[in-house]
């Protein structure tokens, strides 16, 4: 399931945002066709968010969300 999910994940169309201002590179995936994908990929984005990595290189953290569309 986890090799699956990524495999959808890596073929999902994304947004990139930098904000200089909040110091942040927001990445906005776009929902799946299917909502229990949605859902596993929200549990993967809060734990990536909770490690509060920095984009290498800059001193922008990463911060992942699914777009609102994405919430089945």
């Amino acid at each position: 399931m986890a090799r699956q999910l990524l495999q959808t994940l890596f073929v999902t169309e994304a947004d990139i945002l930098p904000d200089e201002v909040k110091k942040q590179l927001r990445i906005r995936v776009h929902s799946t066709s299917r909502p229990a994908s949605n859902k596993a990929i929200e549990k993967l984005f809060e734990q990536l968010n909770q490690t509060e990595l920095n984009y290498p290189g800059t001193d922008l953290r990463l911060i992942y969300e699914l777009t609102s569309s994405a919430k089945n």
